[in-house]
This record gives structure tokens, sequence and C-alpha cells, in this order.
């Protein structure tokens, strides 16, 4: 195992980093394609990019990846930084997979909307609102 890979199984272990490992259904694609790693902790993420104020974070091509990754611990829903995302075969495929009867997509928006009867584009107050009563 080379020397970064023993570094990042550490950092996942203490739960500082998440390795997302690649979904295809080529399984030699699977063996040479990097896995995402997602910094657990978006405060560590912003010191370590240096990224004090709002301004400077939505001026950072890193913004969608520090989103998703305030969000991703909540499973069942889809994150975009984006007004009006759009769905993929692969969420579709997922949700099959998961058994999930309904996904939701967590936007940067104060509104709510249906793009299918089971999937929802939601607003960060609404799946909040929608954990809480769990």
């Amino acid at each position: 195992m080379k020397k970064s890979s023993r570094k990042l199984v550490i950092l996942e272990s203490a739960f500082i980093v998440r390795l997302l490992e690649p979904y295809y259904f080529n399984i030699s694609k699977r063996l040479v394609k990097s896995p995402k790693i997602f910094i657990r902790d978006t405060g560590l993420l912003h010191s370590l990019l240096e990224i004090d104020d709002m301004e400077h974070l939505f001026g950072n091509p890193v913004i969608g990846n520090s989103w998703e990754g305030y969000l991703k611990p909540i499973m069942g829903i889809e994150i975009k930084f984006n007004s009006h995302p759009k769905i993929s075969v692969g969420n579709e495929i997922s949700m099959a997979d998961l058994g999930l009867k309904h996904l939701y997509v967590v936007v940067p928006e104060t509104y709510s909307y249906h793009l299918k009867p089971t999937i929802e584009v939601v607003s960060l107050l609404r799946i909040l609102d929608l954990i809480k009563n769990i």
C-alpha cells in the first residue's frame, strides 16, 4: 500500500475524510479510477483553503464540494449547488439499488418543487425541517 493510501485510511478511520469509491458497471474502470475525497468538516476545508468569509467561498471553485460535504452525511439526498438541477440515470439507479421511495435534491434556494413524483428539489431549510421530524 502506498504511503498516501495509508494516510487516507488513517484519516478515514478518524472520520476526518470520507472516501467515495467510483461507481461503474465496468469493473476494469473501477480499478483505475480514484475515490472522491470529502473532508467531513467544512470548517477544516475552508481553513486549509484559506477561505475566510462568504465572499471568498462564493468565488472559490470548491463551493460545490463544500456544499455537498456539508450535507452529504444525510442519506437519501442528492446535493446540487445549482438552481435548476438535472437528475441523471445514475441517480435513479442509486434510488433503485438503495430501495429509496423518495429522493430529495438539496439546492441553495428558498423554494421547493417536484422534478418527478418521487424526486423533490428542496431548500436547506426544508431538508433540515424534514430531518428534524424523522
